[in-house]
This record gives structure tokens, C-alpha cells and sequence, in this order.
């Protein structure tokens, strides 16, 4: 046995694409969850700033801490609401406030006028980061005062009518609560953040990763063998049935536990590097997404219960899909009868309502049991008969019974069946009868888009642009809001009127200030008292909170009449498209990992399948095929730059609208050196142009990487290693491989800010360099085949 055991997990281990497979899908899982963690409204480092700050206090100060410090952020709130609605005389919302808040503007506005943001960038960010963390500490807070309600709704059941039949669920719901909070009485509550934690261990993203490896292990360790008629031999072998296919089970679980924990270890330790665990020694509840666990035991206990409950699920799910594989005489129709029972159990997870006579499908479903924070964290009892039977428990039992079903449906499948051959048609019938193109472009679209499954990537990359576009969010500042504000007087070029408002609103301010000091000189000659004086100076300092904008945009005007075509604006939304990594460095990285996972196969496939050797035989299969498939890729690089850079684009238009675009680009002091007559407009379609050469030249090196090479998974570990390794150290912070890589030409206003002008340009010629190399080696290499 334990020799048929070391023969399957060399067969599996062994193979280099299954291992660059897996490597591949944990860096799309690393990547992607770091992506979608970075794009959140709140900055993860807020997060590890507080929780850094929280150690410092001891436990029993720390609510009074956020309480304190939440009350004073909301104030600002509601400081800075009132002053927007002065700048814009909105006297009628103003006095509503004011009648709600009447004492806020004596306590906290001194406080207001010298706050900067600790934790984020804005106060708009601050309010609604410690809006969730006051939530989060009002549960801890509360929970002696849950378990004592628990105990006193079951010691009150006696005492009330409605509850005489004391056999009835509702009865014997409550007295079980009772006793299973019973032992939670001891638990010690630590105050201490859950973001870390809670979104390492819930990660959907993660999960669909782990069934398509899933997927993955069912079919080589069944297909490749059917495929190639092995099992008509291995069972006519002493071992070849009950131990064979025990192997099998036994090598695939092993993977699976080894993956999975491979995953979430991932995730865990990008989350401790940018955000923090907190204290993994204090107990489950201390997280407040786990106030309704009964389970008394510490985090780092939960994780080794986190981590054996996704090895049973997910060998569980494993088992049936190697029996579907043993079963399925088609590729197709085994991943179909897949796909369509994990779509069923989808739907019956999300859409069955959690209260009626369905329940059951909803809470003992493939999908409930992978979530499997989910389901510790709630509690709930399920009516059986009358009878409170505890949903973790009926999960569990649910748990091992399948997984053990599962097991003997894969023994049985494969010792029952006699003819485990795949068969040689492997589409199914319906979709057997087509016609076939005799262009070479439809014939090279048909190969890439459907064949190699390319319209998936395409599909894939959209979704996931799609969804960050609606998820990710930009907040709009106070002092963004007062630019915004004076750009209603000041857009444009400069004029008369508007040297007249600068010299009104510069007047306005100093006469502020000349008021402040004949005020303080009145309480230095002992003519007004200190309180006085405060009550005076108090509503001055307020309509000064402008002034620091107004200074800004008071130099930015001087900058602009100094140029011809120079104008006033707001600039916030170029900003974000000229230096934000989210619209730039981020859809790069994404761009080129869907681009080669789509691309690395399109020339391999004829070297794999041993098409070379009659397609280099005929008169159009050299150049002229070559010619039509590098056609072919380059469009799909243009499809990729338009969707990686298209929603961001959007996204600004919609937030801060792109005005005054055809004035020239020096309005931005940092851009003062490029020419005088380049328009911003311009300058926009000279980055994109930039974006598109680099992923253009991408897909040349690819070409150039696919003839020299031959094998699909070289391809993606080459071009991995030299393209996009370099741009993933750049978005982590270190620099040193900047001098070669692509970011100058996905961040080129970034380099020509920090007075490099000249770099994206020698980057841009140096890759375009290399693209025509890359495609002359190729076309030379295929012209001497």
C-alpha cells in the first residue's frame, strides 16, 4: 500500500505543470486578494496604526479610548458639514444644525481647526473607519450583557403562559441557548481589531481557487490515465482496483490539505504584514464577528479548527469529483456535471431564505460548509422534530457522512465500471456538427477564444475590473470641496474678475486676522476677560478653516498667469489618473497576468500537439500563419489596455469631472517643463499610448518566449520572472529592479513629476527594441523550421 501510495503522489507531484499550475494559481490568489484588499475604501495601515495604538492601552481603557475618540471624529463631521453650508450660504440646513448641536462649535471647535487625520487621509475616511470600529467594540462591550439576557429569557420560561407547554421548540430553543452560553461566562473579552483576521479566513476568491486546483487534481489523476487506456491495465494487476483507487482518494486529500493551508497561510501573513492579527493568544469571542460562538477557545485553536474543517469540506467535494471523472467519458461532460452541481448548490445558498422549510439546502450546502468562518460564527439551532439540534453540529455530522459516502461512490465507481477509457471524440455530440473556417483569422480566433478557453480570461478580467469599479470608492476631502467651490469663480484663464475675487477673498481673510489681534490686544490691555475673548475669537477662527486652500489656490493662480495657455481647474481627478497605483501600476500587474495565462499557449499548442510538423509543411503555415496569430494577440492587447485603463477613467469623469482638458499641461507647477503648447488631453493619450506599447511589447515577448521555448509553462515562468515580478516588487515598495521593468511606461507622469523626463521615453524605445527582436527571432526561427 505505502508503495502505490508513493507512485501516486510521484505521478501527481511530479509532472511540471501541475506544479507551475499551482504556483501560478497561488500567485493569482496572493495577487488578487492583496488587489482587492488595497483597493478598500479604508487603508489597511489605518487599521495596523490603531491596533499598534490599542496595545499601548491597557485592555480595560481601550473602549473608553474609541468611544472618546469616535465622538470627537463624529463632531468634526458635523464641524465641517456646517462650514460647507456657510461657503455656500445654506442658511436654512445650517440652523438645523445648529439646533440639533448647539454646544459643538464651543467644545470641539478649536480641536477642529488643528485636527489632522491619525489614522487615514481624510476626515471623511476617519468618520466612517472609526464608525466601524465603535461598532465592533459596542459588541465586545456588550457581551456579558448577552450572555446575562440569555439567562434570564431561560429562567423566566417557568414564569410565563406562552411557554406552559414546556416540550414546545420555542421552549426548548432558549433553555439549550441557556446552557450552551452557559460556558462562555468565563471567557475574557480582549478589545482588539478583526479586520485581519476576519478577511483572511473569509476569502471567496481563495475558495473558487481551491475548486479549480480541486478540479485540476480529479482530472490527472483520472483523465490523463483514461486518455491514454492505462486503467484496462492497472486493474488486471494484483493492486490495481481496491488499493489503486484507495491511493488515489488518499494522494488527493493529502493534496488538497496542503494547498488549501498553502492558500490561507497566504493570506494570513499579507494580512499580519499590512494590517496585523492582534493577539492570537486571547479567546474567539474577543472578535466581535464571533460574539454568537460557543466555542471556548483561543484564535490560534480556531485556526487549527478553521483549517481541519476546510480539509474535510474540501476533500468531501474532492471525493465526488474523482468519482465524476471516473465516471464522465468525456472531459467536457465531467467538468459540465461540475460546474452545474456547484452553479445548483450556488443558488440554493444564496437565494433560499434563511427561516422557512428549505433551510436545510441553504445551511448544509457545499458552499455553506467552505465558508467556514461563517459557520462559527453564527449560532442557531435547527427545528428537528420539535428539537433544537445546533447547525454546527448537524453541519459536522452532515460533514462526515458525505465525506464518507463520497469515498465509497469513488470506490465503487471505479471498481464497478469496467470501461474507464476516455473516449476519442471529446466534445459532446451537440456540439460536434459545425463548420469549419477556411479563413486562417476565424480558424486562429476559434482556436484562442474557444479551444483554449481564451474568452474565459477575457470574461474573468472583466468581471474582476467590473467589480473593483463598483467596490472601490474615492471620498471627496473638505478641502477638495472648497477648491471645487472656488473653481466656480476661478476656472479658466485668467481675467480681471477673477484678479478682483482673488483680491477680494485675500482682503476677506486679512481683515479676519486684523480682527483676531485688535481682539487680543483688548484682552492684553485687561479691557475683555479670557472667556470673553474665547467667545469672540471663536466664530473668526472658524471662517479661517479656508484659508490654507485659499493660499494654495492663490499660488496656483500667480503660477497660471504666467503662462499663455496655463488655466485654473480642478486637478484632483488627473491626479488620481497620473500617480494613483489603482489606476496605473495595479491594472497593469492584472492586465498582464490574464494577458499570459490567455496568450503563453497560442503558439505552444501547435508545438505540443505536434502540429508544427504539417503546418511548416504547406504554403501559408510559416510567415503568413505566424503574421495572422501575432494580428490576432496584438488586438487582444489592445482589448486588455482599453478594459485595465477604461473604468478608471470613468470612475474619475463620474467623481470629479475632467474639465478645462484642452488647457495646456503646464498648468500643473509639476509638469512646468514639458512644452508649453502640449494640451492635458494630449498629454492623456501620450500615458495611454505608453500603457499600450507596454503591454503591445508584452505580447511580443510572449511570441519570442513561446518559439525559443516550445512549452507553455516555461512561457508563463519566464515572462512571470522577467515582466511582471518586477512591477509586483515595485507596488511592494522596493525599487531596485525599476531600471528595466515596465513601470515607467504604466507610471510615466510619476517619472516625469520626479524630473525624469527622459526615462519613459529611453524605457519606451528599449522595449520597443526588444518587441522587434523578439518577433525577428520568432519569424527567423519558424522560416528555418
Amino acid at each position: 500500500m505505502i508503495s502505490i501510495l508513493k507512485m501516486e503522489a510521484y505521478k501527481l507531484w511530479h509532472k511540471p505543470i501541475f506544479i507551475a499550475l499551482m504556483i501560478i494559481i497561488f500567485c493569482m490568489n496572493l495577487g488578487i486578494f492583496a488587489y482587492l484588499e488595497q483597493s478598500q475604501n479604508i487603508p489597511l495601515h489605518a487599521y495596523q496604526t490603531l491596533q499598534v495604538k490599542l496595545n499601548t492601552l491597557p485592555n480595560e481603557k481601550r473602549y473608553t479610548y474609541i468611544c472618546n475618540y469616535d465622538d470627537q471624529i463624529q463632531a468634526f463631521e458635523i464641524l465641517s458639514q456646517m462650514q460647507s453650508l456657510k461657503q455656500h450660504k445654506e442658511t436654512n440646513q445650517l440652523a438645523v444644525l445648529q439646533s440639533q448641536y448647539p454646544d459643538i462649535e464651543k467644545t470641539y471647535g478649536n480641536d477642529f481647526l488643528q485636527f489632522t487625520p491619525y489614522f487615514t487621509d481624510s476626515l471623511e475616511q476617519e468618520a466612517e473607519f472609526m464608525h466601524t470600529i465603535r461598532k465592533e467594540m459596542d459588541t465586545l462591550y456588550h457581551y456579558k450583557a448577552q450572555l446575562q439576557d440569555i439567562r434570564q429569557k431561560a429562567d423566566a420560561i417557568s414564569s410565563i403562559s406562552i411557554f406552559s407547554q414546556k416540550d414546545s421548540f420555542s421552549a426548548r430553543n432558549i433553555i439549550k441557548t441557556s446552557h450552551d452560553f452557559e460556558k462562555m461566562s468565563d471567557c475574557i473579552i480582549t478589545y482588539q481589531l478583526e479586520k485581519g483576521i476576519k478577511d483572511a479566513t473569509h476569502a471567496p476568491i481563495t475558495d473558487i481557487l481551491i475548486l479549480i486546483m480541486m478540479m485540476v487534481i480529479a482530472s490527472s489523476m483520472i483523465m490523463e490515465e483514461k486518455s491514454r487506456h492505462l486503467f484496462s491495465i492497472v486493474k488486471t494487476t494484483k493492486r490495481g482496483y481496491l488499493e489503486t483507487i484507495v491511493s488515489k482518494c488518499i494522494i488527493m486529500s493529502i493534496s488538497i490539505l496542503c494547498f488549501s493551508s498553502m492558500m490561507y497561510l497566504s493570506n494570513l501573513i499579507y494580512m499580519q504584514i499590512f494590517c496585523g492579527l492582534g493577539n492570537l493568544n486571547a479567546s474567539l469571542v474577543s472578535l466581535a464577528s464571533y460574539s454568537q460562538s460557543t466555542l471556548s477557545i483561543t484564535i490560534k485553536q480556531f485556526f487549527f479548527l478553521f483549517f481541519t474543517t476546510k480539509w474535510l469540506v474540501a476533500s468531501m467535494i474532492g471525493f465526488f469529483m474523482l468519482m465524476i471523472a471516473v465516471l464522465s467519458s468525456h472531459r467536457l461532460s465531467c467538468f459540465t456535471i461540475i460546474l452545474v452541481f456547484l452553479g445548483i448548490e450556488g443558488v440554493c445558498y444564496q437565494y433560499i431564505p434563511a427561516n422557512t422549510r428549505w433551510q436545510l439546502l441553504k445551511y448544509l450546502n457545499v458552499f455553506s460548509f467552505l465558508e467556514t468562518d461563517n459557520l462559527y460564527q453564527i449560532y442557531r439551532n435547527l427545528n428537528i422534530f420539535q428539537y433544537p439540534l445546533s447547525l454546527q453540529f448537524l453541519s459536522f455530522i452532515c460533514m462526515i457522512t458525505l465525506l464518507c459516502l463520497g469515498f465509497i461512490a469513488c470506490v465503487l465507481a471505479y471498481t464497478k465500471k469496467r470501461n474507464l477509457v476516455l473516449s476519442t471524440n471529446d466534445n459532446l455530440n451537440l456540439l460536434s456538427h459545425h463548420t469549419f473556417a477556411l479563413s486562417l483569422w476565424k480558424q486562429e480566433c476559434y482556436k484562442l477564444l474557444w479551444v483554449q478557453k481564451g474568452i474565459i480570461f477575457l470574461i474573468l478580467f472583466f468581471i474582476l475590473q467590473g467589480y473593483t469599479f463598483t467596490s472601490h470608492q474615492t471620498y471627496i476631502s473638505q478641502d477638495q470641496r472648497q477648491w471645487i467651490s472656488y473653481m466656480k469663480e476661478l476656472s479658466g484663464l485668467p481675467s480681471q474678475l477673477k484678479d478682483v475675487f482673488i483680491n477680494k477673498q485675500d482682503t476677506y481673510y486679512e481683515q479676519l486676522h486684523h480682527q483676531i489681534n485688535g481682539l487680543q490686544k483688548q484682552y492684553d490691555m485687561h479691557k475683555i476677560s479670557k472667556q470673553e475673548l474665547q467667545e469672540m475669537i471663536e466664530p473668526l477662527t472658524q471662517q479661517l478653516y479656508g484659508e490654507e486652500t485659499f493660499a494654495n489656490i492663490k499660488a496656483q493662480y500667480q503660477y497660471v498667469k504666467e503662462g499663455k495657455n496655463r488655466q485654473m481647474m480642478v486637478p484632483f481627478g488627473y491626479e488620481y489618473l497620473f500617480f494613483q497605483d489603482h489606476a496605473n501600476a495595479i491594472p497593469a500587474i492584472l492586465a498582464l497576468t490574464f494577458l499570459i495565462l490567455m496568450l503563453s499557449n497560442f503558439e505552444c499548442y501547435e508545438y505540443h500537439q505536434h502540429h508544427d510538423q504539417l503546418i511548416y509543411t504547406t504554403s501559408k503555415g510559416r510567415y503568413h500563419l505566424f503574421k495572422v496569430k501575432l494580428s490576432i494577440a496584438l488586438i487582444c492587447g489592445l482589448i486588455f489596455t482599453l478594459l485595465a485603463f477604461s473604468f478608471d477613467f470613468y470612475h474619475v469623469h463620474e467623481m470629479y469631472g475632467l474639465s478645462n482638458i484642452q488647457a495646456s499641461i503646464t498648468s500643473f507647477t509639476y509638469f512646468s517643463t514639458l512644452p508649453e503648447g502640449m494640451s492635458i488631453l494630449q498629454f492623456l493619450i501620450i500615458m495611454w499610448c505608453c500603457k499600450l506599447i507596454a503591454i503591445e511589447s508584452a505580447v511580443c515577448i510572449i511570441f519570442g518566449l513561446s518559439v525559443k521555448l516550445k512549452q507553455q509553462i516555461y512561457v508563463i515562468f519566464f515572462f512571470t520572472l522577467t515582466v511582471i515580478f518586477p512591477l509586483i516588487l515595485y507596488f511592494t515598495g522596493f525599487h531596485f529592479l525599476d531600471g528595466y521593468s515596465l513601470i515607467a511606461l504604466f507610471h510615466s507622469a510619476f517619472f516625469i513629476k520626479e524630473q525624469a523626463s527622459f526615462y519613459p521615453l529611453y524605457v519606451t524605445l528599449f522595449y520597443i527594441l526588444v518587441a522587434c527582436i523578439s518577433c525577428n527571432y520568432a519569424q527567423r526561427s519558424i522560416k528555418k523550421r
